[in-house]
C-alpha cells in the first residue's frame, strides 16, 4: 500500500515520472545497471557488425514510447502512477502501455 504522506511530500515537489528507456518495454537492463539495451534499434558497428543499440536507464528517444507491462503495474501498485507526464506517456497505464 502506498504511503500517503510520501505520496504528498512528492506531489507538493512537483515529481515526475518521466517516459525514459528503463520503463520502455524495449528497453533490456540488468538489475542495478544503469547501460542496457533497446530492442527496437540496432545499428551496424564498425568492427563487430549489426548490433542491439546501447542506451541508459534515464535516457529518452522520439520514437514510440510504450510502458512496460510489469513496471506500469508496479507504478500503479506504488502509487507513482499520478506522477507520470503525459506528456511522455503516450499509452494508458491502465491498459498496460500494450
Amino acid at each position: 500500500m502506498p504511503d500517503p504522506d510520501k505520496l504528498k511530500v512528492l506531489s507538493d515537489l512537483s515529481y515526475v515520472v518521466q517516459g525514459a528507456c528503463g520503463l520502455c518495454k524495449n528497453g533490456r537492463f540488468a538489475p542495478g545497471i544503469d547501460w542496457g539495451s533497446c530492442t527496437a534499434f540496432v545499428y551496424q558497428h564498425a568492427k563487430h557488425g549489426q548490433r542491439q543499440l546501447s542506451v541508459h536507464r534515464a535516457g529518452t528517444c522520439a520514437s514510440d514510447f510504450q510502458v512496460n507491462e510489469k513496471k506500469a503495474a508496479d507504478l500503479a501498485r506504488s502509487g507513482f502512477d499520478q506522477f507520470l507526464d503525459p506528456h511522455a506517456f503516450t499509452t494508458k497505464i491502465e491498459d498496460g502501455g500494450e
